[in-house]
């Protein structure tokens, strides 16, 4: 990181001596100047190695079948998502498939089940949330659904949380879900692909990070909890493109956010509430 930090000031330096040559050095002044810091930085880089870290690598699944997600349970036991609607339950070295019986899943493009977490209370619920991707071509949104584990099977998932606003492509669905500290759950929603614009609109679930209580219902402390369109009540963020990162620094106490973007333009962003 500080090796890319470094070259990348030194690149604007460097472009921006070569864009003046003609008001200030010769040609070949320039170019020599250019090689001269070029090598400088290779020098530096190479007395700035950073630390060796050792690391060991183990298999913990094969044979997945497209995983999106996966969560580890207090005994061990890996639960990981696979987008057809399948959970692959890992545990003590043996490895199972179990279909979830979800309302509405609909697997295309990007959709299909997505995110996976426990409850805060799961040694006692045994609650896990999960979200997915609902409905059909012409109509289709982002769902929240908890179900109860019982260490081989689910149970019928029941959904606690729709976005409020459908649409008609299969990609930019996000859903990601975050546990805070507070026991609210946030949740990121895209923006749909073809309906990029409706990240400003406050009215529109789309490309939003909502937050919404573990039993489907508003915080009473959301920012937008009194515009008289209800759609905006469970808004915590909007202006996204397509949110697959949620965490929660413990230290720092700030939610950060992983956005894909187009092309490049890829962004890790802090959330606040009420913010764009």
């Amino acid at each position: 990181m500080l090796k890319t930090t470094w070259l990348s000031q030194l690149k604007i330096k460097l472009f921006s001596y070569t864009g003046h040559a003609s008001k200030g050095l010769p040609g070949k002044q320039c170019i020599s100047f250019f090689t001269l810091l070029s090598l400088c930085a290779f020098s530096v880089n190479a007395s700035a190695a950073l630390p060796k870290e050792q690391y060991s690598t183990q298999t913990l699944a094969t044979q997945l079948q497209s995983p999106w997600s996966m969560v580890e349970l207090p005994n061990g036991t890996w639960l990981i998502t696979e987008r057809d609607g399948h959970v692959v339950i890992v545990k003590n070295n043996a490895q199972s498939r179990v279909k979830l019986n979800l309302t509405g899943l609909y697997v295309a493009g990007q959709g299909g089940l997505l995110d996976i977490v426990l409850s805060p209370d799961y040694n006692d619920s045994k609650e896990i949330i999960f979200t997915y991707a609902q409905g059909d071509a012409s109509a289709n949104r982002l769902v929240v659904a908890k179900a109860t584990f019982n260490g081989t099977d689910f149970s019928k998932p029941n959904v606690i949380y729709k976005v409020a606003t459908d649409k008609n492509t299969p990609q930019h669905y996000a859903g990601r879900a975050l546990i805070l500290p507070d026991n609210t759950l946030l949740v990121s929603t895209g923006d749909g692909f073809d309906f990029r614009e409706q990240a400003q609109v406050i009215t529109s679930q789309l490309g939003k990070i909502l937050r919404i209580n573990l039993d489907g219902t508003i915080p009473t402390d959301n920012p937008f909890i009194n515009h008289k369109n209800l759609n905006a009540h469970a808004v915590y963020s909007l202006g996204h493109r397509n949110p697959q990162g949620l965490v929660y620094d413990y230290d720092t106490q700030q939610i950060v956010s992983n956005e894909h973007g187009p092309a490049g333009g890829d962004e890790l962003n802090y959330l606040t509430a009420g913010t764009n």
